[in-house]
């Protein structure tokens, strides 16, 4: 059985839900998600652990992320049937890496009840080959890239952006998939997050 483990922090007087992922390396306790969630103070915000971390493990269950889906949509049953739920009108999504490709595959799942609201996606350093963009239900999608990323190729993400006109793309020189420099020291994380 999976454990679902999440952390909510809910301002009545917001409309907007932020929802924060982590990525394969580091959990939702890393200072990165951490300062990320610090951004946004005025909003209620919901950080999801997925369950390989929850195991110690880098890895997702495998390409279609059923375990992964299945934890997102057993939480938002959940924070769905919260009274102040009903309140929110923007749902802004934040995905390190692999966390933002389960995102965008949750959003894609749940577009009925999603639909109506304000909704974006921002991926924290893409993994191109890993999804395909729907261009049946679109929305706001912001790709923060590091210009020396070894996962995945600035002229892939550019030719991506240029064929979607829904796609935006904000480059960290210098910074790698995890906006850090060549000697893995953070130095380009805040300018990451300032980019949201």
């Amino acid at each position: 059985m999976l454990q679902y483990i999440y952390d909510l922090k809910w301002v009545n007087t917001s409309n907007e839900l932020v929802v924060i992922n982590h990525g394969g390396s580091e959990g939702i306790e890393s200072d990165f998600i951490q300062k990320i969630k610090r951004k946004f103070t005025l909003s209620s915000t919901l950080l999801i652990q997925l369950p390989f971390k929850t195991r110690n493990k880098e890895s997702t269950s495998g390409p279609e992320f059923k375990e992964e889906l299945e934890t997102y949509e057993e939480i938002f049953k959940i924070i769905r049937s919260l009274p102040n739920f009903k309140n929110i009108t923007k749902i802004k999504f934040i995905g390190k890496s692999v966390g933002g490709l389960i995102q965008y595959h949750f959003i894609q799942n749940n577009y009925l009840w999603i639909e109506p609201l304000s909704v974006d996606l921002t991926l924290l350093g893409y993994l191109f080959d890993h999804t395909t963009i729907n261009h049946d239900f679109n929305f706001p999608i912001h790709i923060i890239q590091g210009s020396i990323d070894p996962w995945c190729n600035l002229e892939n993400v550019s030719n991506l952006v240029k064929k979607y006109s829904f796609i935006k793309l904000s480059v960290v020189e210098g910074g790698n998939h995890s906006f850090k420099n060549t000697k893995k020291e953070p130095v380009f994380q805040d300018l990451a997050i300032s980019l949201i």
